[in-house]
């Protein structure tokens, strides 16, 4: 929901219209179509040229047999208006929903035909947005192409295109009246700014290395570096995944030096809006026990986790 949030401010702030409707990403960049995706039987489905094209294949329409051909490289794949049986490359495939007319638009299952074109799928139901990757992702965000340290989002059309860094924050500062970090990652610099007031954006503290999700704005002549808009906070404990396999990431973690053990001092227990919780990425409640959070919870203060709308987990935090 939040990248929902930040695309609406966004078109708010440039008076561009906009509706939460069933929403399409192709590697973080929400596609664009003058028919909007349609759920049909519990599928998804979109216009076949958007999204062959955005998927680099070419398209075929043959009006005569009402049927649909794209090629990508080796693979052909073949459909028809209302049929269940489509083909790759010669094979037969049943379709749980075949092709069809919507709006004078011919409309295809959005998980087979990017399966089909070696992509991954993920479906967000709470957003009701379809995730798409060719390139790396994590979370629905697309790696950081290394063009953004180069180019404007004008040269490169990478502009509004949901992103994720891994890297080490080195200042923060004030841009245009909003809290921005800059992380510095492998390849360049990039300006995170703190658009929607994000609790979570005020955990990050500078020599922090972290993996961060972020809204790619392009140019900012302020900071004379890439900018975009904060998103959360990734977990750099989960790898990297690529289309058809996953892979660890590369990013070096902050080895943890050994303490000496000392006697334990009892403190008053802190009020409740000062302690310690642990939350996920997307996950809806907080809990009092790491360990009852999972392997992807991390800590923040409970002000933080009640700002974002979590609610306490029924197990270790009532």
């Amino acid at each position: 929901m939040k990248r929902k949030l930040i695309c609406l401010l966004l078109c708010v702030l440039m008076l561009v219209p906009s509706a939460l409707a069933v929403d399409l990403y192709v590697d973080g960049k929400k596609l664009e179509t003058d028919t909007e995706p349609t759920i049909v039987s519990g599928r998804t489905l979109v216009p076949v040229r958007a999204i062959f094209e955005s998927l680099g294949a070419e398209v075929f329409w043959d009006a005569a047999t009402w049927t649909v051909t794209a090629t990508k490289g080796d693979t052909t794949i073949t459909m028809s208006i209302g049929n269940t049986t489509a083909y790759v490359n010669g094979a037969k495939k049943n379709l749980d929903v075949p092709a069809q007319l919507i709006n004078s638009r011919t409309m295809v299952p959005a998980r087979f035909v990017s399966e089909a074109l070696d992509a991954n799928v993920r479906w967000e139901g709470e957003t009701e947005t379809v995730y798409i990757a060719t390139k790396p992702e994590y979370d629905g965000y697309t790696i950081v192409p290394d063009i953004i340290y180069s180019t404007s989002a004008e040269e490169n059309g990478l502009g509004d295109t949901f992103m994720f860094a891994d890297g080490v924050i080195t200042k923060t500062q004030t841009v245009n009246g909003y809290p921005t970090h800059i992380l510095k990652t492998e390849k360049g610099q990039v300006g995170i700014i703190n658009l929607l007031n994000d609790p979570a954006f005020y955990t990050l503290s500078n020599g922090d290395t972290v993996r961060v999700c972020f809204l790619y704005m392009g140019y900012s002549e302020v900071l004379n570096m890439a900018a975009g808009a904060y998103a959360e906070t990734g977990n750099l404990n989960i790898p990297i995944t690529y289309p058809g396999v996953s892979a660890p990431s590369t990013t070096p973690t902050t080895p943890t030096t050994p303490t000496t053990p000392t006697t334990p001092t009892i403190t008053p227990e802190p009020e409740p809006q000062q302690k310690t919780v642990y939350i996920t990425p997307t996950g809806k409640r907080y809990h009092y026990l790491k360990s009852c959070g999972g392997k992807n919870a991390y800590a923040v203060t409970i002000d933080a986790a009640k700002a974002r709308g979590l609610t306490p987990c029924k197990k270790c935090a009532s």
